[in-house]
């Protein structure tokens, strides 16, 4: 499979596979879609998931970037993007990309260390999270403490911690670059073209502002939140930037 793959890639001149990381509530779905409309960029949706739950995660980097692009070479409509699912084939595109909220934590950030893929950690204040997880479950009103689901908050933010390590770890050795929410809200365009520059794609990026208007108004940083924060996740959302 590989051999035929990377004969068609290569006529296409595809040569860059890329993966977005990021735990859920932190801004990985608005920076997908802003990157997917760039037509060089042909966008795949959560695939990672669907290679290691179908027993490949022991062998993650043989596996995954093959048929990453064996995907994107398909036919069969049915495994496209939700955002490209008209896109003709592969041509013209350069990039490849996924995303996916699998925890690359201690567990899954070793079988990424050299693999080849460029690497966009997406992170958010950890106030924010904890905020937007409340808002999704409907419970913003409420005391975390008298929340019976407040043992899955917790779970959450060591998710969240595990994916900054994670990061630290992979800009190490790997393309990496870590993406703050915030960031992006306060500068789509701007970061976005930042983005479309490292991944060498067309420098257009004005739908950026677009597609974070609505992310920007729902910010509401809330220093509330701030005791339920471990001293292990302070330390390290004061090492990406953040004034806690």
């Amino acid at each position: 499979m590989r051999g035929k793959t990377d004969k068609v890639v290569n006529k296409y001149h595809v040569n860059n596979a890329c993966i977005i990381l990021g735990p859920m509530r932190n801004g990985t779905s608005v920076l997908m879609y802003s990157l997917y409309q760039n037509p060089e960029i042909f966008g795949l949706y959560n695939f990672a998931e669907t290679v290691i739950n179908n027993g490949m995660g022991d062998d993650f980097i043989k596996n995954y970037v093959p048929a990453m692009k064996s995907l994107a070479l398909s036919t069969d409509w049915r495994h496209r993007s939700l955002f490209n699912n008209s896109l003709p084939a592969i041509a013209g595109c350069k990039i490849i990309m996924d995303r996916t909220h699998i925890p690359f934590g201690d567990k899954w950030w070793p079988t990424l260390d050299g693999c080849g893929l460029k690497i966009i950690s997406v992170i958010r204040d950890p106030r924010e999270v904890i905020l937007s997880l409340l808002r999704w479950q409907g419970m913003e009103k409420r005391n975390i403490n008298n929340w019976p689901k407040r043992k899955y908050v917790a779970n959450f933010m060591d998710f969240w911690h595990q994916s900054v390590n994670a990061y630290q770890q992979l800009k190490e050795n790997n393309d990496a670059v870590l993406v703050r929410h915030e960031d992006m809200c306060a500068k789509p365009e701007e970061k976005g073209l930042e983005l479309y520059r490292w991944l060498g794609v067309v420098e257009e990026a004005e739908h950026f502002n677009k597609t974070y208007k609505e992310a920007a108004n729902r910010m509401s940083k809330s220093e509330e939140y701030v005791k339920y924060l471990t001293p292990q996740i302070i330390e390290s959302a004061k090492r990406i930037g953040y004034d806690l």
